[in-house]
């Protein structure tokens, strides 16, 4: 009955970090997803941007 509480126990113990590291896992998977994210909308609109500026510099130009 001794042997049976302990394992009961440690198999509680094993499955909340299991559980605990899981959760972990799936956190750093969504804060890294949404920097990525915002990473690749900044390139975007630095792109838009800077092709924006070499139209209007070719705009001038040819005026």
């Amino acid at each position: 009955m001794e042997q049976s509480n302990s394992e009961v126990i440690i198999i509680g113990i094993s499955t909340i970090l299991i559980l605990l590291i899981t959760i972990g896992i799936v956190f750093l998977f969504s804060v890294f997803q949404k920097r990525k994210n915002e990473l690749l909308e900044a390139q975007e609109r630095a792109k838009k941007a800077f092709e924006r500026v070499i139209t209007e510099t070719q705009i001038e130009i040819r005026e």
